[in-house]
């Protein structure tokens, strides 16, 4: 074979070790010297992870004629017998190429794919079945940067990304040199090779689904059931991977508690594909502690199989919560949160790598205080009664609502399971009724007595809990009060509290129907002045007729 041929050949081999690796196109540097190294640029890494670069084939050239000799490659020293025995379909690593690797062969089975040999590299590095020197590493300082492991023999290396917060894909890449046709040399790129790895997104995010079944309602009663939704991003972990942990928790405030007989467990791409997970392939714990070093208490944690996940994107978990009668009112909600933990580091000695990530979600109740007030000077009133409901009086549809008595005055709603329960509510000595554990919305207040002395109010009053600003929420009722300095109180009861929304209602007294004056003594002063004046006159008529 003439030495044109023997390069072309040479060149044809390299050219298909080039496919198999996915390598980029290089830039053109000087032609290639014996103590020359490479470099690795790895892109789209996050902060903080480490990646670690391991050969695994050499690349022989001939430095004096300048050109590749046979064979062109060969795994090193430590990983050939272990090749043999685990994929020796690649004993010799010239059988690692592309018209190769994951083909079919002759008796129809197939040969194993570059991922599953890799996964399987990767994971014997990192138990200690392959002892492999390190060629090098480097650790990200800032999120997205590109990064460099340099001073690189040629050959094939495996990158092991670890840490962070995202689950990585090792990458195969090669430092290789490459031929200029124009200059009819082999010359080696700069950078050597580029990657741009490969990571799986991995978080959750709790949501309240509805109230009552009501999708549309998104605050709470004492009595409503929440539903609640976890929906979780799959790890997508190496078939080869030791740890592939997934383990789901939650944690819900103790004023509410789970129906854990409610509990749903899918898998699926969105919402609207989802299939039930059999229920032996995860296990559920109650009363929980996060496997992480934060070591919080959680009502419950799901530890997941992955095979049975595998090839779906999502887990989508939902239960219902009762509220109960401890329900905090106002603007510091009642939190509740979902945990996930997961292994960044499949191929780990230990699960020392393993990550917490957490998402919050608050529900909030509010409540109503009414200040009962004579109508003309403001003074406060003792006595007066209320009903309220969603409905209007005199609708079919009113229901008043039921709550239970705590002290004189202070109201709460009522629990199905509460026997000792009124509708009529009466105001204290002060003349302050406060109901509490509502939803946000619409309600009527009904006065069914009035003060004594009073009258009783005609109309309802209608009363709105809204706790949203401009579109925001912001956990706090709408303005009740502004100060002549433009500070602002939200709500504000007595006691300071914020999440009730405040208002006065006034009374007028009974019987106060206008008066104007009688028609009094005027007209008899009248007459007796004109009666006096024609007795005088008659009076001189006599007089002068007997002096006559």
């Amino acid at each position: 074979m003439s030495m044109k041929n023997k390069i072309n050949k040479l060149v044809s081999l390299l050219m298909v070790f080039f496919m198999t690796f996915g390598l980029f196109a290089p830039l053109a540097s000087a032609e290639i010297t014996a103590d020359q190294r490479g470099t690795i640029e790895i892109k789209n890494v996050a902060e903080d992870v480490l990646i670690t670069a391991y050969r695994l084939m050499n690349v022989n050239y001939d430095f004096d004629k300048g050109e590749p000799t046979t064979p062109v490659y060969e795994w090193v020293d430590g990983l050939s017998s272990w090749m043999e025995t685990n994929f020796p379909d690649y004993a010799d690593a010239e059988n690692f190429t592309d018209d190769v690797v994951g083909k079919e062969k002759e008796d129809g089975t197939t040969y194993p794919t570059a991922d599953e040999v890799y996964d399987a590299i990767a994971a014997a590095i990192r138990s200690g079945v392959l002892d492999l020197k390190e060629s090098g590493h480097v650790d990200a300082n800032k999120d997205g940067e590109a990064v460099e492991i340099g001073n690189l023999e040629m050959g094939n290396y495996l990158l092991l990304i670890e840490n962070g917060l995202k689950v990585y894909k090792p990458a195969a890449v090669n430092v290789i040199p490459v031929w200029n046709a124009d200059a009819e040399t082999w010359e080696m790129s700069k950078p050597a090779a580029e990657v741009d790895v490969k990571s799986s997104e991995v978080g959750i995010v709790k949501t309240i689904v509805a109230v009552n079944g009501d999708e549309s309602l998104d605050t709470v009663s004492i009595g409503d059931t929440v539903t609640y939704r976890l929906s979780v991003d799959i790890p997508k972990y190496p078939v080869n991977s030791k740890y592939k942990t997934i383990t789901v928790s939650d944690k819900i405030t103790d004023v509410l508690s789970i129906d854990m007989s409610s509990l749903e467990v899918y898998v699926g791409e969105s919402i609207d594909l989802l299939e039930e997970i059999a229920s032996d392939n995860y296990t559920i714990t109650e009363n929980s502690t996060l496997l992480t070093d934060n070591g919080v208490a959680t009502n419950f944690s799901i530890d997941f199989e992955y095979e049975a996940l595998r090839g779906h994107s999502k887990i989508i978990m939902q239960y219902d919560a009762f509220v109960s009668s401890d329900v905090v009112i106002g603007p510091e909600g009642n939190l509740n949160t979902g945990y996930l933990e997961y292994s960044t580091n499949p191929y780990g000695s230990n699960n020392d790598t393993l990550k917490m990530t957490s998402d919050d979600v608050t529900i909030y109740s509010y409540g109503i205080v009414v200040n009962k007030t004579d109508d003309k000077t403001n003074s406060p009133l003792s006595g007066a009664i209320f009903t309220i409901s969603e409905s209007k009086s005199g609708e079919t549809s009113r229901e008043n609502y039921s709550f239970v008595k705590e002290e004189d005055g202070v109201y709460r709603r009522a629990l199905e399971s509460d026997t000792d329960t009124v509708t009529e509510l009466e105001v204290n000595a002060n003349g302050v009724l406060r109901l509490k554990g509502l939803r946000a919305g619409t309600y009527y207040l009904a006065e069914t007595k009035a003060p004594g002395g009073y009258n009783r109010l005609k109309d309802d009053v209608e009363i709105i809990i809204n706790d949203e600003e401009n579109g925001e929420r912001d956990g706090i009722v709408e303005i009740a009060n502004t100060d002549e300095e433009g500070n602002t109180t939200y709500g504000t009861t007595e006691e300071g509290k914020l999440g009730y929304r405040d208002l006065t209602v006034g009374n007028k007294k009974g019987f106060s129907l206008p008066e104007t004056g009688g028609i009094g003594t005027i007209i008899f002063t009248v007459v007796g002045i004109v009666l006096m004046g024609v007795g005088v006159i008659i009076f001189k008529k006599i007089r002068n007729r007997e002096n006559n």
